[in-house]
């Protein structure tokens, strides 16, 4: 009959080699992004002052379930008053969209002056376990686009 101390061993050695495995398991299926920032009638920023343009984010690597973040600035360019709508395009694989999606926390209807600065934004990239389907180590891509609507 096992002791107390080899039977505390042993379910140590069992929860080591389940975590070990959970760790392997995550680390395996992460994926790394550059995303591609096209402001339509706006200039997107990573700056309050607005003196770095905000063109490209590297998302870095991300696994499923997980949100990534990265502020941003938008300065109306125009020379009425806008709002602003964000979309996504261009994803390679075409089909990554399906474990991925892009989000922002402006507020729908929200008006910007001429030549003004918004406040910050958080685009976040989230991911869930539809990610799993996709080859470890892999790449993908998309772009952010940002569009201005005039307003009066």
């Amino acid at each position: 009959m096992a002791t107390t101390l080899e039977k505390t061993l042993g379910i140590a050695l069992v929860a080591t080699v389940v975590i070990a495995a959970i760790v392997v398991l995550t680390y395996s299926y992460r994926i790394s992004n550059v995303g591609r920032v096209k402001g339509i009638g706006v200039s997107v920023y990573s700056d309050a002052l607005c003196t770095n343009r905000l063109t490209m984010i590297d998302w870095g690597v991300i696994g499923p379930n997980e949100v990534k973040g990265v502020i941003a600035y938008v300065r109306n360019e125009k020379n009425t008053n806008v709002t602003l709508d964000m979309s996504t395009s261009n994803w390679v694989p075409w089909n990554i969209s399906t474990a991925l999606s892009c989000a922002w926390n402006y507020t729908l209807g929200s008006k910007i002056l001429v030549g003004e600065v918004s406040p910050p934004y958080l685009v976040s990239l989230i991911s869930n376990s539809n990610l799993y389907w996709f080859p470890s180590n892999s790449t993908f891509s998309f772009d952010i686009n940002i569009n201005a609507t005039e307003i009066s």
